[in-house]
């Protein structure tokens, strides 16, 4: 999993050679500003002319056998021979002119090494979400009715930025930090290996705290992942059934549901925290207590005059206190780590889900519908081994009108589903001019397709964007006119900015036969060879419905049209009807020949005109009690 985050890397590893090249060069600033602020400046207020000291260094480092002990004079006689130079008070300014040098320096690699280090996060953060978004397109329609959009949405954001602080972690202190400890180690082991093996003592008890802290937190963070996960798929279903919501009166029960969920991910979130924050405090401790002894044994040494010189202690002291803030952020850079890959794992799940539904290796490009649509023997089931479609057999001329009917669940829109390539057959084929879908390209195929459902879906956006969707053309001489086929010019005009006004989410500002309406033009807009209408009546009043079914019937003229129908009424003049029930078709032909079968369609006709001149009875009789009351 490790190799694989580390893919993202290469696209973007020129800047990440930059931001690591100014990491180097940021800890030997760090390194310099230690040693010239402790071991020169002792040295410059030391008794004794500065030429004098030079020249001490230099019969230290002639005299001297030990490589540790030369590197050091060597150090010194180097920055001597620049800095040091004249009297004192010209060494002084030399010596803060460097300082302030050094330190700007350090500050500039700093900056540098900080944006081109978010150049790369920020770079592979996106590619993780566009791979995602990318995936989830090919993915079929029976991933997502079994799959909670809440998780999703939490893979996508939520996930992915804490891949985004895992890599800011890595790169900017994972890199950064255990240089800076390496090059104060350095200086440490140069003055007194002796003392320095004594400070390390503590390392391996920070090291096993860390990997113990680590291990805990990455098990904890998948769970609070998961539990945010539940949060966003609460919020996203309370906000998209917000109706059913107040009309049930549920706001109670969905505010304990919420808040249950809320809670889990606080409880785990603190546990989180718990574990993330123990290790900082004890290894900083630790450091501090070790810093402690060296100081209190060394110090004494040094008063005694027995070991190091002032100069020298002071260097080594203040190189062990700044080794403290870099190894605590090391210890908390592997907890982020941890909640890093417990992350990637959940993306990497997702990324490696199996698309059900794929398209060939050069697939076959459909031009304008030609001839015919062919179900031949089809067979379809779902994940769980029912059966939706059995032996499913017949075909649509170009230019025909043809309806499904039955009772609900006998898999009419399985059988849509199957013509728009969302869904495979198990068995048997679907071709379009006698190709076989399965070797058809998608762009081709729906490009030949346009579909009206019975839960229209539009956009927050505006009314024109909405008809034009997805081309966005600025047609708009078409688009009105598409608008006006589809009885949909009249609201439009009604509305506060016209064609610009903004529909809201899901398209909730305008009415469900507004929104039919909407639906249609922007069919009408595509220009489709094959129309599919998915019971895009059944939910309307009467008004709203004869609207519609005037634009559908502007809109099925001269183009081959399926159609699964609730009302009987909108299919009278169909060129054949399919009865569907339980999977199979039982039944097919015209109105006029089915009525006279007196099989399962005359059985639907009439309970559906029963129920017609019921409503109708009802209304005859709300409408003379009214005129009663008038006398």
């Amino acid at each position: 999993m490790i190799r694989r985050l580390l893919k993202y890397f290469i696209p973007y590893r020129k800047y990440l050679a930059i931001s690591l090249s100014c990491v180097f060069f940021y800890a030997v600033a760090s390194a310099l500003l230690v040693y010239l602020g402790t071991s020169l400046i002792s040295s410059l207020f030391d008794s004794g002319s500065t030429v004098a000291m030079v020249g001490s260094m230099e019969t230290d480092t002639a005299s001297s056998g030990n490589f540790l002990d030369n590197v050091k004079n060597w150090a010194a006689q180097l920055f001597g021979n620049l800095l040091l130079t004249g009297d004192k008070v010209t060494s002084l300014r030399n010596l803060c002119i460097a300082l302030i040098i050094i330190a700007l320096a350090k500050n500039i690699f700093f900056f540098l090494q900080g944006f081109f280090a978010a150049y790369v996060e920020q770079g592979i953060t996106k590619r993780l979400r566009d791979d995602i978004y990318i995936h989830l397109q090919k993915l079929s329609l029976q991933y997502f009715h079994r799959s909670r959009t809440g998780n999703l949405i939490s893979i996508a954001v939520s996930d992915v930025l804490k891949i985004h602080e895992t890599f800011n972690n890595a790169i900017n202190h994972l890199i950064r930090d255990p240089l800076l400890v390496l090059v104060y180690l350095a200086i440490m082991i140069m003055v007194s290996w002796q003392a320095t093996l004594f400070a390390t003592i503590v390392f391996p008890v920070i090291l096993i705290l860390i990997y113990q802290a680590g291990r805990v937190v990455r098990r904890y963070s998948k769970g609070a992942q998961e539990a945010l996960a539940d949060v966003s798929s609460s919020l996203e279903e309370s906000i998209n059934n917000v109706r059913i919501v107040r009309a049930y009166s549920a706001e109670k029960h969905e505010l304990r549901r919420f808040t249950s969920r809320t809670t889990d991910y606080f409880r785990t979130m603190l546990k989180i925290n718990r574990i993330r924050l123990f290790p900082g405090p004890i290894n900083e401790i630790l450091g501090v207590t070790a810093a402690a002894l060296i100081l209190w044994y060394g110090g004494k040494l040094v008063l005694a005059q027995q070991f190091l010189k002032p100069p020298d202690f002071l260097l080594f002291l203040f190189a062990m206190f700044s080794i403290i803030n870099p190894a605590k952020s090391v210890s908390n850079v592997n907890i982020r780590i941890h909640e890093g890959l417990a992350a990637a794992r959940r993306i990497f799940d997702l990324l490696d889900t199996k698309a059900e539904v794929i398209e060939v290796p050069n697939p076959v490009h459909l031009g304008a519908f030609a001839d015919s649509i062919v179900y031949d023997q089809v067979y379809f089931e779902y994940d769980t081994g029912d059966m939706v479609l059995e032996d499913i057999s017949f075909s649509v001329k170009k230019g025909e009108i043809v309806a499904l009917v039955g009772p609900s669940g006998a898999g009419k829109s399985t059988l849509i589903d199957l013509l728009c390539r969302f869904h495979d057959p198990a068995r048997g084929a679907v071709l379009i001019d006698g190709v076989d879908l399965r070797q058809v390209s998608f762009t081709s195929l729906r490009h030949l397709l346009g579909v009206v459902t019975q839960e229209t879906i539009l956009f927050n956006d505006t009314v024109a964007n909405n008809i034009a969707y997805p081309s966005g053309r600025d047609d708009r001489q078409k688009l009105e006119q598409a608008a006006h086929a589809a009885n949909a010019d009249e609201f439009i005009s009604q509305m506060p900015q016209g064609y610009d006004t903004v529909i809201g989410n899901r398209g909730m500002m305008v009415s469900g036969g507004q929104r039919q309406r909407l639906a249609i033009a922007r069919a009408l807009m595509k220009d489709p060879d094959i129309l599919i209408f998915d019971e895009a009546t059944s939910s309307l009043d009467t008004e709203s419905e004869r609207l519609v079914q005037e634009a559908i019937d502007r809109l099925m003229a001269g183009r081959t049209t399926i159609v699964i129908a609730h009302r009987l009424s909108t299919i009278l003049h169909a060129d054949n009807i399919l009865v569907v029930k339980e999977g199979r078709i039982v039944e097919q032909g015209k109105h006029e020949e089915l009525l006279r079968r007196h099989g399962v369609y005359r059985r639907l006709y009439d309970l559906q005109f029963e129920n017609n001149h019921a409503n109708d009875t009802r209304k005859e009789i709300a409408a003379t009690g009214e005129s009663n009351q008038g006398i």
